[in-house]
């Protein structure tokens, strides 16, 4: 990474199929924004030379068959089969969807029309639609079939559907797919396909481990279940989909590397539809020759313990992180679920006043975009960054899935609620990166101490709660406090491989070496696959001066994990050591 900048922003997520994954009964009418053309003498505008370029351009790449769009707007007896419909959804302004207030920032993909625009619409449907002169029609756009940015250079489909039930509760499933690459590939950018209205998100990740792999189909359909990824993000993107997000063509300066022998790890959640559905994704990967001048960071702000009851029309959370590094602000993407109502976020630099940067008064789930900002906006080190989201968990909501309103806790589920920002920073240089990163995880990690104590409020026999607090205080290096709820999981979930690791883990960080090697093996016992804990064993086994046990616990450890590095770096360093060097 060097410290040169770019000028064009970049995304948060990735580009995805026009408003895929949107229930059909929606009206979908994209992105009319042309200024309109002249009109002729008469003052009315035709459906050849005003009406057909704003349909070509800004609805036909969803709106055309095959695509998301729940009717097609090709043709003038398309556009005027759905004339009133047109001039209803621009004149309310719930089409184009743009959720953002006007005049907060600029967004080179705003879809918000102008009052003239929206005028140009109902003067000629008002005028009877009128057609024109036929030698004013400019060609049909040509799209490549399924694509919305062209034909990709590597598609990936899943070989066989994952069968999802008619009714039931919401499921989270894995899949995996191998990434048909033979040499180092700089990607550019990625399109997402739900290929079913089922999906209502998808996140993305990459594994070189090959471990997510091997539990692929083991309970007779593809993938496996999960909410949890086995994987790494690509460094600096959040590969994530939700319905409404629109094609991007990305940018070759903020490429992202990807390497032979990788898994691209798809994480779906599903909705029930009423009847069966077979879901059966699809992404194309678009590549450059060009490797990434810059790298950036995600970072993220997340209000983690909701708590919402029936009625409250204005229950509102905040959450708030300070830049440690200079930083051009790329793109923001706010989430929540259902009950969302109003999303403001704000930067304050030192010594500042608070900056309106993005504004949503009426949140609408069905529609979840990144808004990248352009120009890029430039922050200083010290700079505030903070959300505030509001919910409305009334009868009032339209969009409230529970009749009557109900509790409602922060979750995955749609019927829980989620608050989140997730930023894509871009600092001056690598050290600035590094300096960004440790200042999000840290942040992460303690707002999740406080999320997962209230977890255990809640219910004290959680024991994966009483485990990912253990876990945590152990990330943030507060070993003495990590042991209670590290002791408590494992005695409510005895034989857990995960738990008894991380309890393990904490004897060694406290060089309790019997007791580490004991909690350990136990680990073993419970999953012979656990590498993790041979490797453990064999740094035990090496900071005791027992050569012969580290070597053969690196060799356990290959054993499970071939190439795994620390294995094969304390081999390397136990046979220079037997070599005198």
């Amino acid at each position: 990474m060097t410290g040169q900048r770019v000028a064009q922003t970049s995304v948060v997520g990735i580009t995805t199929g026009c408003f895929g994954g949107v229930r059909a009964g929606l009206l979908v009418l994209a992105c009319l924004q042309a200024g309109p053309a002249a009109l002729g003498a008469d003052g009315k505008p035709t459906f050849a030379r005003d009406i057909a370029p704003l349909l070509y351009r800004h609805c036909a790449p969803c709106h055309r068959p095959g695509e998301a769009g729940p009717f097609s707007l090709l043709t003038l007896a398309d556009a005027r089969k759905h004339a009133a419909d047109i001039v209803e959804v621009t004149a309310a302004r719930r089409m184009p969807p743009w959720l953002p207030d006007e005049g907060v920032e600029v967004f080179p993909e705003a879809r918000r029309l102008t009052a003239t625009e929206i005028e140009l619409l109902k003067t000629w449907v008002a005028s009877g639609t009128p057609e024109g002169d036929p030698a004013d029609l400019p060609p049909p756009p040509q799209f490549t079939p399924g694509w919305q940015l062209g034909t990709p250079d590597l598609v990936v489909t899943f070989p066989k559907p994952f069968e999802l039930g008619a009714d039931g509760a919401d499921v989270f499933r894995i899949l995996v797919a191998p990434l048909a690459v033979t040499s180092n590939r700089h990607v550019r950018t990625i399109e997402f396909r739900p290929g079913n209205r089922a999906v209502h998100h998808a996140r993305l990740v990459l594994d070189t481990t090959g471990k997510a792999r091997k539990r692929d189909g083991k309970d007779g359909q593809p993938g496996f279940p999960g909410k949890m990824l086995p994987g790494q993000d690509p460094p600096g993107f959040l590969l994530a989909w939700a319905p409404g997000r629109a094609p991007l063509a990305g940018n070759d300066g903020l490429s992202w590397p990807l390497q032979p022998g990788t898994d691209l790890i798809v994480g779906l959640h599903l909705q029930r539809t009423g009847k069966k559905e077979l879901v059966q994704p699809t992404v194309g990967f678009h590549f450059t020759d060009r490797p990434p001048t810059n790298t950036p960071v995600i970072v993220g702000l997340d209000a983690m313990s909701l708590d919402i009851e029936p009625g409250a029309t204005n229950y509102a959370v905040e959450s708030s992180l300070t830049l440690p590094v200079a930083s051009d602000l790329l793109s923001a993407l706010p989430h929540a679920h259902y009950l969302g109502k109003e999303f403001v976020f704000r930067t304050t630099e030192p010594g500042g006043q608070p900056v309106t940067r993005l504004h949503i008064r009426d949140w609408d789930f069905n529609w979840q975009l990144d808004y990248r900002y352009g120009p890029a906006i430039s922050l200083a080190a010290g700079t505030r960054l903070d959300f505030r989201w509001t919910f409305d968990n009334s009868a009032t909501n339209p969009r409230n899935p529970s009749r009557p309103p109900r509790r409602v806790l922060d979750g995955w589920e749609t019927t829980e609620e989620m608050a989140q920002l997730w930023l894509q920073l871009l600092p001056g240089d690598e050290a600035g990166g590094i300096a960004l990163q440790r200042a999000f995880d840290s942040s992460y990690r303690e707002q999740s101490v406080a999320f997962f104590r209230e977890r255990i409020r809640r219910n004290a026999k959680n024991a994966v709660a009483h485990f990912d607090l253990g876990k945590t205080l152990l990330e943030l290096n507060r070993v003495d406090e990590a042991f209670e709820p590290l002791a408590t999981a494992d005695e409510l979930q005895p034989n857990d491989a995960e738990f008894l690791h991380h309890l393990g883990l904490y004897f060694l960080r406290q060089k309790q070496f019997a007791a580490a090697r004991d909690t350990l093996e136990r680990a073993l016992a419970a999953d012979r696959t656990f590498f993790r804990s041979q490797l453990l064993l064999a740094q035990i086994a090496l900071a005791q001066e027992e050569p012969a046990e580290a070597a053969a616990r690196f060799r356990q450890t290959l054993e499970l994990d071939p190439g795994n590095a620390d294995a094969q770096k304390g081999l390397k360093s136990l046979e220079a050591r037997a070599n005198g060097r």
